[in-house]
């Protein structure tokens, strides 16, 4: 499980660091989802398997894959609900609200984002409740609501230095 959980998040890493999607990191990114996502299959772990699902769904959107993205964050999205694991929905959400605005669908990438951030703070998952709030910004910057985007964003880095967290927008 820690092998598989290190390769996604180190994937996800790679992702971030990536210059293009044709650079050495990017490549590595994809190895190593691959690798966390067959080790979750051999582990029969179908926790680890649809966090990878929802990396993959990052490295779909950073590829502008739009549809494939959203087809695996389907597939995530069914198995939280019917397990319950609301963290994993969270994260579903906030990253289907990602690739929708990356795609220029405000309305929609804002309604899941919301939910994000409801769920998030229903279930007291502050960095996750963050992290969707950053996305909310930009969703509100986006279509053109500066003032709402400014003050959604002062309250996200209040908040995140009040817990200790540093973000990129606080520095």
């Amino acid at each position: 499980r820690g092998q598989c959980i290190f390769r996604r998040h180190y994937a996800d890493l790679l992702r971030a660091m990536s210059k293009s999607r044709k650079d050495d990191e990017f490549d590595e990114a994809i190895n190593q989802l691959r690798s966390a996502e067959e080790l979750a299959m051999g582990l029969g772990a179908a926790d680890l398997q649809n966090y990878a699902l929802i990396a993959q769904a990052r490295l779909n959107r950073d590829m502008k894959r739009r549809t494939e993205a959203l087809d695996v964050l389907r597939h995530a999205e069914e198995f939280s609900r019917r397990m319950g694991v609301q963290k994993m929905l969270t994260e579903v959400l906030k990253v289907r609200g990602e690739v929708l605005l990356e795609d220029g669908e405000t309305t929609q990438a804002g309604f899941v984002t919301a939910q994000s951030i409801a769920m998030s703070k229903r279930n007291g998952m502050r960095l996750r409740k963050i992290s969707a709030s950053l996305i909310q910004s930009q969703i509100l910057m986006t279509r053109g609501q500066e003032k709402d985007a400014k003050r959604l964003l002062r309250e996200t880095i209040a908040e995140s230095q009040t817990l200790g967290y540093a973000t990129k927008t606080s520095q």
